[in-house]
């Protein structure tokens, strides 16, 4: 069984990996060709053709679908499978991009280039303990342990159980695809009375303190944006004017890395906040100040709300505000230039801006730039920036300002550290293991677990409605279900690293042997005991 497993699972891997399937592009389409072919060679499906299908995503530009398979088997207990069947690009493997979707050949070229590799990744090359390629880790091979796996189940005559398996796309990008998958697992409770006992998300992990990792949670993520408006003036007479961009600078490099936001949940700590995009308002060079600066930062969190962190968020940004004018005075004061600056720090959540905006429909604005992010020729991020720039004109008032908010995506933070069912099977899954088991509280890779329950659910809705400008048309999360499910989730994936760079790798013992085998018993036990 180990042998001829293993072997399934590699052919799976390698097959999965071969269809691209890069995040927000059509390629994400041609994966669905692997999938219906893997579906409809299933002797169990001939007879049974209504246990799976491709549950489209609403108003998709891409028209993409969630890939669904269900093993119908005794009683309403039902364990559902999940990953991502989209990759990031492979820009990143420069002279060995053509072979980031062939392992076996990436191999063999890594093997002929290794002394032009860096000497630690060569070695792990030459080991021939790993599968490289883009995927491998995150997380098609996470993905072919789920299909071999429900093939077995498929075999057995009286299978306890039920197991779904939820192939979601766009997990790298807006996570529509696990978005609308609890709308398919609805549909499915109420045509199957499927009761969801736990959900395994299965992404890659690195070990900590050489053991196997379970994640119990998943981090929450939040995305700002900042916006400065300016007061141009030339670069000759600066005095006169306010740069955007100096405060933005003075935003971004006090708060980058620092632990503004910092989080504790026993030994694990919060990852720092990144801004990840910035930018001024002009689009061609001239001799004078921007009128208006926009950025991004990334917020990985644990159990802060929304509420609290954007409190401390508005906080930060008087306070930086505050600072910037009394520099640019002390600045004044020593060039000899005798003028008070006229501003006081002014703060605007975007909900607070959008009342002061006259002469301008919003509504049809954020249409139009909602439509174009569906048709793909923009992303949330330019159409949250394109609309603050309109709205800016729309503003009777001159001072400088500062604007934030939200952009898409959102991900709840998720924990089941405190499930019964999850200490029962974390348990028993620690005497199973011939390995020792770190059971760490949140996975801050960032993944579709968080799409498995909801606190403040209420409150959550509030600031999206408050902060994010897109958030209720285009895009939304199906709070109430998540609220009305609060399902219990881990991530129990093979050992794998450097995700989205080219040494990316899955290791291939524990993806093939060891993570089968205890993905395996976790569904059996929760299946056939009283959790």
């Amino acid at each position: 069984m180990k042998k001829s497993r293993a072997n399934r699972i590699l052919s799976l891997t390698l097959d999965y990996v071969a269809q691209s399937g890069i995040s927000a592009t059509p390629s994400e389409r041609a994966v669905e060709s692997f999938q219906r072919a893997f579906a409809e060679k299933i002797p169990y499906f001939k007879e049974h053709p209504e246990y799976w299908g491709f549950y489209p995503i609403k108003d998709d530009p891409l028209g993409r679908h969630v890939f669904w398979l269900l093993r119908k088997g005794e009683g309403n207990k039902t364990v559902v499978l999940i990953h991502h069947s989209d990759v990031v690009d492979v820009s990143d493997y420069g002279d060995f991009q053509e072979f980031a979707f062939s392992p076996l050949e990436l191999e063999r070229i890594f093997l002929k280039k290794a002394d032009t590799l860096e000497p630690s990744f060569a070695e792990m090359v030459k080991s021939g303990d790993y599968l490289f390629g883009r995927g491998t880790a995150d997380m098609k091979g996470g993905g072919a342990i789920h299909l071999a796996l429900f093939e077995e189940y498929c075999k057995e005559k009286d299978f306890q159980g039920n197991v779904l398996i939820l192939a979601v796309p766009d997990e790298e990008n807006l996570s529509s695809g696990m978005r609308s998958a609890l709308y398919l697992m609805e549909d499915l409770h109420e045509k199957y009375d499927l009761i969801y006992t736990l959900l395994i998300n299965s992404e890659s992990y690195s070990p900590i303190k050489s053991k196997r990792v379970i994640s119990l949670g998943s981090v929450g993520k939040l995305l700002f944006f900042v916006y400065v408006k300016g007061k141009m003036s030339h670069i000759g007479m600066e005095h006169d004017g306010f740069s955007p961009m100096g405060l933005l600078g003075k935003i971004m490099s006090e708060s980058e890395q620092r632990p503004l936001f910092l989080e504790k949940a026993g030994d694990e700590v919060s990852p720092l906040p990144v801004w990840v995009y910035g930018r001024d308002n002009k689009t061609l060079y001239d001799a004078s100040m921007a009128t208006g600066a926009f950025a991004c930062m990334s917020l990985l969190f644990f159990h802060k709300a929304p509420k609290e962190l954007s409190t401390i968020m508005e906080w930060y940004l008087n306070k930086a505000f505050n600072e910037y004018l009394a520099s640019l005075q002390n600045s004044y004061c020593e060039a000899g230039i005798e003028r008070e600056i006229p501003w006081q720090p002014e703060v605007l959540r975007f909900s607070e801006f959008s009342h002061e905006v006259l002469g301008i429909d919003l509504y049809a604005e954020k249409e139009r730039l909602e439509e174009m992010v569906l048709k793909g020729d923009i992303n949330y991020v330019e159409a949250t920036r394109r609309l603050i720039e309109q709205m800016m004109r729309g503003r009777p008032k001159e001072n400088p300002i500062v604007v934030f908010g939200l952009i898409p995506p959102y991900y709840p933070v998720a924990s089941s550290a405190k499930e019964n069912n999850v200490i029962a099977l974390l348990e028993e899954l620690s005497n199973f293991c011939e390995e020792s088991i770190h059971a760490e509280q949140f996975y801050t890779g960032i993944s579709d677990l968080s799409y498995t329950r909801a606190e403040r659910a209420e409150e959550a809705v509030h600031v999206m409605n408050s902060l994010m400008p897109f958030y209720g048309e285009g895009y939304s999360i199906a709070f109430d279900i998540l609220e009305k499910w609060q399902l219990p989730g881990v991530n129990i994936g093979p050992m794998g690293f450097d995700l989205h760079k080219k040494e990316e790798r899955v290791h291939k013992d524990d993806l093939l042997v060891k993570t089968p085998e205890i993905i395996d018993h976790a569904i059996r036990f929760v299946l056939g005991t009283g959790l």
